[in-house]
């Protein structure tokens, strides 16, 4: 199967966690902005129907997903070739990138990590110019440009650095 590339399917391969079931896509997001991106983009790029999207609530987060045999081979086939398709800094890489960071990324006093990202991906991130050690990605300007406009996490206004605590952006703010 061929899969079509278009930057929002980058995208979705990027959120779409590895399924646990076998044609399940979703995603697990404490983020209502995440969640409502994947349905819209559900309906919008695969024809899902709103009923078929099911969600479940998981502690402080909720799993949302759907099945769909077509779509997950497609997700699945972009995934498994992304050391290969994403070798430019372009739209699609971006979109991939973001959905990525999405899925999986969190900020920390200590930087920016990517949790759970596999050494296929970590070498995909260093063919783009974002070098991680241990999920940590050490150039965070690299990644806001390749990835800044495209994600739901990353679309902050400014980035916040690693080492500013909550008391010097308060102080910051007035």
């Amino acid at each position: 199967m061929k899969a079509k590339l278009k930057p929002g399917t980058c995208y979705m391969a990027g959120l779409t966690a590895r399924p646990a079931q076998r044609n399940e896509v979703g995603v697990e997001t404490g983020n209502a902005e995440i969640e409502q991106r994947f349905i819209a983009m559900a309906m919008d790029l695969f024809k899902i129907a709103p009923n078929r999207i099911l969600i479940e609530e998981r502690l402080s987060r909720r799993h949302v997903y759907f099945y769909h045999s077509r779509v997950a081979k497609q997700l699945a086939e972009i995934r498994s070739r992304e050391e290969r398709l994403f070798r430019s800094r372009d739209s699609l890489s971006g979109n991939y990138v973001a959905g990525l960071f999405d899925a999986r990324g969190r900020f920390s006093k200590q930087g920016i990590y990517l949790d759970g990202i596999s050494p296929q991906d970590e070498v995909m991130l260093a063919n783009l110019g974002i070098q991680t050690r241990s999920g940590r990605v050490s150039n965070i300007s690299s990644l806001a440009a390749l990835a800044g406009a495209y994600s739901v996490t990353l679309a902050s206004p400014t980035l916040r650095r690693p080492h500013d605590s909550e008391e010097e952006e308060d102080a910051k703010a007035r």
